[in-house]
């Protein structure tokens, strides 16, 4: 399904893939030597938390590294679009929000550097404070020396550079995250949000928390991208109902429901363990782009609704016949959902042995099904210009 113009009227219904793209590309205007420091007042910076991947992430991050990998052909032409517009030997400004520890943060960056003539190329790295800095440095550094990095350490949802400084910034796999941690505990067993029915009141409050950081996050980046310049998202997404499409997922939350059901948790400990992001849907992405403040600012040139094949299962149907494949594979996915949510779960309060004997009913429930633990998960990529003249309601 293909939509033609930068302007996208919400109301339709969302089915399967979608594809979106204008018609029109404005030219990058020219930039300004000056910059101004942005001006939002302090108590109104987001609540930073302890958040962030393990040291390990790298070597488990299969499914951000295939999307990174698919991040890559938009970024390709943005970046040649807006390398086209500078002046000779201006730097190419370049900005990654959420980047971890670099190993999914290789290919897009490769891509942008390999799209652009024979000019400076500048990235900042930013994520929260307490993201492995050691470990990002020494991966992206070593491996793209010809590019200057810089590190910007603290949320995304606060400012991040200079006013109109910015020519290209891009994300990937970070913006599902919210801002301050878990705004409630939830019920029923769910670790997420989206686990619960649309009329949940805490699912309510989770949902208006991801709509007020995502505006926020437009906000904010519409001050730092320069007038013609480009932000390429990869969000991930919600089913179009707002449930969450990986079977993962279920499993998750069936072995929080068997610790509930073994008296090995509490009501309340249950309902505190939760994983701080919530999965938006497509319409709820395009939502600010359309009403509202945000939608003076920035254009939408592409939109791409998939689902990721997930990287595991794919594994394992390409190596099915080989002996041992089975326990190889689901130690892999058991690897990779620890490495982003164990931070999480300890900033639960969870104890260790909590923390233990949950994985423990997880491995039971996969048994020998690696499917149990699939992350076919929905991904919304988009391409967002930043408007060379600000349109007026």
């Amino acid at each position: 399904m293909t939509y033609a113009g930068s302007d996208v009227t919400l109301g339709f219904a969302l089915k399967g893939n979608i594809r979106l793209d204008a018609s029109t590309t404005p030219c990058m205007s020219a930039s300004s030597d000056t910059t101004q420091e942005d001006d939002i007042n302090e108590d109104e910076l987001c609540i930073l938390t302890d958040l962030h991947m393990s040291s390990d992430y790298n070597s488990n991050s299969d499914c951000q590294s295939l999307g990174a990998a698919t991040l890559v052909t938009f970024l390709r032409r943005e970046a040649a679009r807006i390398d086209a517009s500078l002046a000779a030997e201006e730097a190419l400004q370049v900005v990654e929000y959420g980047c971890a520890t670099g190993g999914s943060s290789l290919v897009p960056l490769g891509a942008i550097q390999d799209s652009i003539s024979d000019r400076p190329l500048r990235a900042t790295m930013n994520d929260l404070p307490m993201n492995d800095w050691a470990t990002l440095s020494s991966t992206v550094e070593p491996a793209l020396p010809e590019i200057d990095f810089a590190y910007a350490k603290t949320s995304m949802y606060n400012p991040v550079s200079a006013e109109a400084t910015v020519h290209l910034a891009y994300s990937c796999y970070a913006q599902q995250w919210l801002s301050g941690g878990a705004p409630t505990t939830l019920p029923h067993g769910a670790l997420w949000a989206n686990q619960l029915a649309r009329d949940n009141e805490q699912r309510k409050v989770w949902e208006e928390k991801s709509r007020n950081d995502w505006e926020r996050f437009l906000t904010l980046r519409a001050k730092e991208v320069l007038p013609g310049g480009s932000m390429v998202l990869h969000i991930q997404s919600s089913m179009c109902d707002g449930s969450l499409s990986e079977g993962a997922a279920v499993t998750l939350q069936e072995a929080k429901c068997r610790m509930l059901r073994d008296a090995e948790l509490t009501e309340d400990e249950a309902a505190s363990i939760v994983i701080p992001e919530y999965a938006k849907s497509p319409v709820e992405i395009l939502d600010p782009l359309y009403f509202g403040p945000n939608a003076r600012f920035w254009s939408v040139e592409e939109l791409e609704y998939v689902r990721i094949p997930c990287p595991f299962m794919e594994e394992f149907g390409e190596r099915c016949n080989e002996p041992l494949i089975v326990d190889e594979i689901i130690e892999k996915q058991m690897r990779a959902l620890h490495a982003f949510m164990d931070s999480s779960l300890e900033d639960c309060g969870c104890k260790k042995e909590t923390i233990k004997a949950f994985w423990a009913h997880v491995r039971a429930i996969v048994d020998t099904n690696p499917s149990s633990l699939s992350v076919d998960i929905m991904g919304t990529f988009i391409v967002l210009r930043r408007r060379v003249a600000a349109v007026h309601d």
